[in-house]
């Protein structure tokens, strides 16, 4: 399974070899090789080669943020399609949390079925929506709930009488 890297341990003062930077990361020394054929400046050209630790960490912080993939309005990402998707059938379950300015959010995936969650917050004087979907046969009737944060237009089926 692969690790998530840190870069929070890397002491932004200090000058790193790459068997140090690796060790610390907890990557292989041929990694952080790669990372210098994709970007990473080492301190100079010379042996041993050196990297600074703000320099090392910016990097490893820019190369996460490029990897991150948000979920377009109405999606939710499905752990096991490893995607964004949409909520079969068009349906969501709204939770609305004990404390907080939040809502806990679940819908099936459209294409394993497998429960996808998502968190909403609830913003004052938001719009609210009514649902566009017709209800299922002896489905409970829809409840009008704020959807301005996930931007969906959906059947929500409550998920306390």
């Amino acid at each position: 399974m692969r690790r998530r890297i840190d870069p929070r341990r890397i002491k932004v003062l200090r000058t790193y070899t790459v068997e140090e930077a690796a060790d610390l990361l907890g990557v292989h020394k041929n990694t952080i090789r790669a990372w210098v054929k994709g970007g990473l400046e080492p301190l100079d050209r010379r042996r041993p080669t050196l990297f600074v630790g703000g320099v090392l960490a910016a990097y490893i912080r820019r190369i996460r943020d490029q990897a991150r993939r948000p979920c377009p309005p109405g999606h939710f990402y499905c752990l096991r399609c490893r995607d964004a998707r949409r909520p079969a059938g068009g349906i969501v379950e709204v939770q609305p949390a004990e404390k907080g300015a939040t809502h806990n959010v679940q819908a099936l995936c459209c294409v394993c079925l497998t429960v996808m969650n998502r968190r909403s917050h609830k913003h004052e004087g938001a719009p609210k929506r009514e649902c566009t979907s017709t209800p299922d046969a002896g489905a409970p009737a829809p409840k009008e709930v704020d959807l301005a944060p996930l931007k969906l237009s959906l059947q929500v089926r409550a998920s306390r009488p």
